[in-house]
């Protein structure tokens, strides 16, 4: 049969980026590349329901926790962004 379903509520409580897995390029431009690889995302208690569009018309909710791991990252940004990010951050 056919299922609706439904996630809720989904924000990472911790993140793991393993150091030895980034690599940071500067461009003689001064465009910066990073990629990060094998991160993984910590997911607490997200809301999840099912429900059969059909007979027998099965359905559930609950919350859960869930672990993303293997995701890779690619950011780039060029020398102005860098530039603006870095004096945001130091105002802070």
């Amino acid at each position: 049969g056919t299922f609706n379903y439904a996630l809720g509520n989904l924000r990472m409580s911790e993140i793991v980026v393993p150091r030895h897995k980034v690599v940071v390029v500067v461009d003689d431009d001064g465009r910066v590349t990073v990629q990060a690889s094998d991160i993984e995302a910590k997911l607490s208690s997200f809301s999840w329901l099912y429900k059969q569009k059909g007979p027998p018309h099965l359905k559930d909710s609950g919350t859960a926790d869930a672990v993303i791991s293997g995701i890779t990252l690619w950011l780039g940004m060029s020398k102005s962004q860098l530039e603006a990010l870095v004096r945001q951050q130091w105002k802070r």
